[in-house]
């Protein structure tokens, strides 16, 4: 079993008890209080649930109910509920928590993986920015909150696997800086949050793989017209 979160007075937790397949569960740290939470995929196969992250006074995760990934929430009273199906042969992943906003990669056929956020409705559940065009997909990765933005690393077919900001909308999801110059990917990496500024390693193609840092203050993202 595990990872364990918490919520409330519960621990929530992924396991397979051999009948119903890799499940949610939760506890309250005695036998007779530690229960399936729900069979999201009724079977032995399991839903496989996933990247459970604890915001607000909720939880998130993602699991397959069985027309593919989906993201789901765990209310402060137990009650769990499919936020939205992401669509067949979808593969959802890397589910973040911004303050009490989501992101998280979809990776679909039409697009690859790209940038996705939900603000725990499902009209709020949507594609973010298709950062690179085609159904090659940007592959958003490191996926770190700073200060109500989400920092990450993606590739846009031009400029090579660099650092972007996004603050949730179309308008507001950018290129922070192109470290290795044009198609060059930089793999930045590593976003780690220090007082004012955030650290990473990156590659500049002039000075190999080195420490680079960018204050909080400069990822703050265009606001959206």
């Amino acid at each position: 079993p595990g990872p364990f979160v918490q919520l409330g007075t519960r621990a929530w937790f992924p396991a397979d008890d051999g009948l119903t397949g890799r499940e949610l569960w939760t506890t309250d740290g005695t036998t007779d209080g530690t229960l399936l939470a729900r069979d999201l995929l009724p079977g032995p196969a399991g839903s496989g649930p996933r990247d459970l992250r604890v915001h607000g006074n909720r939880l998130s995760f993602l699991a397959d109910g069985g027309k593919g990934d989906a993201l789901w929430t765990v209310s402060a009273q137990g009650e769990i509920r499919r936020v939205r199906l992401l669509g067949n042969r979808r593969r959802a992943s890397s589910l973040t928590a911004v303050g009490d906003r989501l992101y998280f990669v979809v990776d679909g056929p039409a697009t690859g993986p790209e940038l996705w956020t939900s603000d725990g409705t499902r009209p709020g559940t949507r594609l973010v920015r298709q950062i690179r065009p085609g159904a090659q997909g940007s592959f958003p990765q490191d996926l770190t909150a700073v200060d109500g933005l989400l920092l990450f690393a993606a590739d846009d077919g031009v400029h090579g696997l660099e650092p972007w900001v996004s603050d949730g909308t179309a308008a507001g999801t950018r290129l922070l800086a192109d470290l290795a110059p044009g198609p060059a990917a930089s793999g930045a990496a590593n976003f780690t949050v220090a007082g004012d500024l955030v650290g990473f390693d990156a590659d500049d193609g002039l000075h190999g793989r080195e420490m680079w840092a960018v204050r909080k203050a400069d990822l703050q993202a265009p606001p959206a017209p």
